[in-house]
């Protein structure tokens, strides 16, 4: 786990109130919306509420070399392509 966390962003920029501020990922809340460009890290399990052509890399966690294509839906609701 420590491992994991080691990968995570340790500041981000999120938007609340209509504001973009500077945090520690740390103290993000529920809710937050978390600002994410083409190099970030992700600060944290986040929830996709706007895409384009969006893929991760994942491979220091799965071990697969191939990035991997996202999309907003939630996992329940993604069709076979996206999955």
């Amino acid at each position: 786990m420590a491992a994991i966390r080691g990968m995570l962003a340790p500041h981000c920029s999120v938007l609340r109130n209509g504001q973009r501020v500077n945090v520690d990922a740390a103290d993000l809340l529920p809710g937050d919306i978390v600002p994410v460009e083409a190099g970030d890290r992700v600060p944290a399990d986040l929830r996709l509420i706007e895409a384009r052509g969006l893929k991760t890399e994942e491979a220091i966690l799965t071990g697969e070399s191939v990035p991997t294509d996202r999309a907003t839906a939630p996992v329940g609701q993604r069709t076979k392509s996206q999955q």
